[in-house]
């Protein structure tokens, strides 16, 4: 989705994914920045959704390769196609793997950036209660705009968010002016964030 938008806009700026956990520059395939949930919470967090026998995805990010692995733990097919400028580098999700067994033995490779989850209402608020109580990371629980009856649990580290992340790319190029647009609740820090916000 993100390659589709920058290609039409001419890849002007660095896309803000993962929930602002990362800044990409998809011109120089690179992290601009980067904020990673401390390992030891996201072992915590990993535990939980098992624990729970919860179908979760988690992003870890490998500075070396300038990538991430997508380790999942469910069956159901990915609701969006895999697009990738090359299939060697660059941000995208065509480096998904199915984790068989824990994914805990996979957090040591990088930088966990995103843990989520998306299922019904009942399923996912107690997980998104505990995650309250976990210092250093912060939880977004919202409805989907697209699947009615499906609720998104999205983690990342408390110190990170889109409005995050957009404040740091109006820094970073010295801008005026931040424009942000968002659909649902996930966004609310980042309309915060914006001198103009649209929603």
């Amino acid at each position: 989705g993100i390659h589709d938008l920058t290609e039409l806009l001419g890849h002007g700026l660095p896309a803000v994914v993962l929930n602002g956990a990362l800044i990409y520059d998809l011109a120089q395939d690179r992290a601009l920045a980067t904020w990673a949930i401390p390992t030891p919470q996201a072992q915590q967090l990993c535990r939980l959704f098992e624990e729970a026998s919860m179908p979760f995805t988690t992003n870890i990010f490998l500075s070396s390769e300038q990538r991430c692995k997508v380790y999942f733990n469910y069956d159901k097919s990915y609701p969006w196609p895999m697009r990738a400028k090359n299939h060697t580098n660059g941000l995208l999700h065509d480096y998904r793997i199915r984790c068989h067994g824990s994914v805990l033995p996979h957090m040591a490779e990088g930088e966990c950036l995103y843990i989520g989850c998306d299922a019904a209402y009942e399923a996912v608020l107690p997980l998104y209660q505990q995650v309250q109580q976990i210092p250093g990371v912060r939880g977004f629980f919202h409805q989907s705009a697209y699947r009615p009856g499906t609720w998104f649990l999205d983690i990342v580290a408390a110190d990170s968010g889109k409005g995050t992340a957009a404040r740091w790319l109006k820094e970073h190029f010295a801008a005026q002016e931040l424009v942000t647009f968002g659909d649902n609740g996930n966004d609310i820090p980042l309309l915060q964030a914006g001198d103009r916000s649209y929603a």
